[in-house]
């Protein structure tokens, strides 16, 4: 009966599914990378992550830097999708260093003759990006007029009003919006100002389970359905 007992345990371990858990994490992500509905490129792919681990998330959407701060305090237990280094501030948090997705910071304006090529070229134009995007707080130049808001809807509206000259923003999230609200006169410009890897972040309460979820991770890319959810969900890559 022992014995019975103890092949029983070694299989119900064996299949990962080995937590019981129901996490609440943030994110200030809009389409086609999160929604208010779940089914953005990172809610489906985090959701199938967990759940081959036994752990029911909660998903809440909430603005940049609340988001960010709710999870460092433990109020909510992680936060997607962030670049590497953010842990150097939020010192509660810990990384699954196995990256969500590569994204593309780029600017955007109604002017579409404007070259912007890299940091230094935002120089004598007024910019605008979402306040809580620290990579971009430590990249722009101190030279450049910034205006900072507090969301997707302010950011776009500080452009379309001729409040700034250049949003700078995420490609894929950009062209969602323009293609979702027909924002015929918002033009991408030029290449990206810097590529970089999009993680999750766990409060450190949690940091047992970063092994796990790295390996769930990288299972979904050699599987192949990583490449299916992205093929669906960025419609724009």
């Amino acid at each position: 009966m022992k014995l019975f007992i103890t092949i029983i345990l070694i299989l119900f371990i064996s299949t990962g599914n080995i937590y019981a858990l129901e996490l609440s994490l943030n994110s200030a992500d809009t389409s086609p990378y999160s929604t208010l509905e779940d089914n953005g490129f990172y809610d489906i792919l985090l959701k199938e992550v967990f759940e081959n681990l036994g752990i029911d998330i909660e998903i809440n959407h909430l603005l940049s830097k609340r988001s960010i701060q709710n999870a460092d305090n433990g109020i909510d237990d992680g936060e997607f999708a962030r670049i590497e280094g953010t842990d150097v501030e939020y010192k509660n948090l810990k990384i699954v260093p196995e990256p969500l997705v590569d994204f593309y910071f780029v600017a955007y304006s109604k002017n579409s003759k404007i070259v912007i090529s890299n940091w230094d070229s935002l120089n004598n134009h007024s910019i605008a990006f979402i306040n809580g995007w620290v990579y971009l707080q430590n990249n722009v130049p101190d030279s450049v007029s910034v205006t900072l808001v507090s969301n997707e809807d302010s950011l776009f509206k500080m452009l379309l009003k001729d409040r700034v000259e250049i949003i700078l923003y995420s490609k894929l999230r950009g062209l969602s919006k323009i293609e979702r609200d027909g924002l015929e006169d918002v033009f991408l410009l030029d290449q990206p100002l810097a590529s970089r890897g999009m993680y999750l972040y766990l409060n450190k309460k949690y940091e047992y389970l970063v092994p796990d979820i790295t390996t769930e991770l990288v299972n979904i890319k050699e599987n192949g359905r990583y490449m299916e959810i992205m093929e669906e969900y960025l419609v724009f890559q």
